[in-house]
């Protein structure tokens, strides 16, 4: 299966409400090979649009951070707020980030782990940051997420408009203090 194929197919398997994950195998070998999917699985039912794993094993625990829309609802809210004359700036946006962790083999149902006020933010990227200095940083993970601008995604501004956030944790991911935008549009 190339590789076009295997992210077309993830592509409508994800828009039918399944989240996806995908490994691919990067071959020095053969470029054939490195375009053969190693495994795909089904990871959750009935979800309306979640994408963008981020997977972290901290702590023993492996978790999982995904973005987008749990439900029909997330994206509603979001249009009929607009729609009402509401000032997006002080909305929550569609897209939010969600966290799982794996119990037993299973994957838990997604719960609310972070949104932010005034935008869309997506495309979780979890880490575990070393320690160092004498800092211990084992208890810490950070999250850079990208952030659209509510306006922007109700005007179709999506080519240039996305922003790069931080955040920190310290309860595994369940929550995050939000440290802001750390690269804007500008940069």
């Amino acid at each position: 299966m190339s590789r076009g194929i295997a992210e077309s197919v993830g592509s409508f398997l994800n828009r039918q409400g399944y989240l996806l994950a995908w490994a691919l195998l990067v071959s020095s070998i053969s470029s054939a090979a490195a375009q053969q999917p190693l495994s795909t699985e089904v990871l959750f039912t009935n979800v309306r649009n979640l994408y963008a794993p981020s997977v972290v094993t901290h702590h023993g625990v492996k978790r999982m951070w995904t973005g987008g829309w749990l439900t029909d609802a997330d994206p509603q809210q979001f249009l009929a707020s607009g729609s009402c004359g509401a000032d997006l700036s002080q909305v929550v946006g569609a897209d939010k980030i969600f966290y799982s962790e794996l119990v037993n083999g299973v994957w838990t149902w997604p719960v609310l782990s972070f949104a932010k006020v005034g935008f869309h933010v997506n495309d979780p990227s979890v880490i575990q940051p070393p320690s160092s200095d004498e800092i211990d940083r084992r208890q810490w993970l950070y999250l850079y997420y990208t952030a659209l601008h509510n306006d922007d995604a109700r005007c179709g501004r999506f080519d240039r408009s996305h922003r790069v956030g931080f955040a920190s944790s310290l309860d595994g991911g369940r929550t995050w203090t939000d440290h802001g935008i750390v690269i804007d549009t500008t940069e």
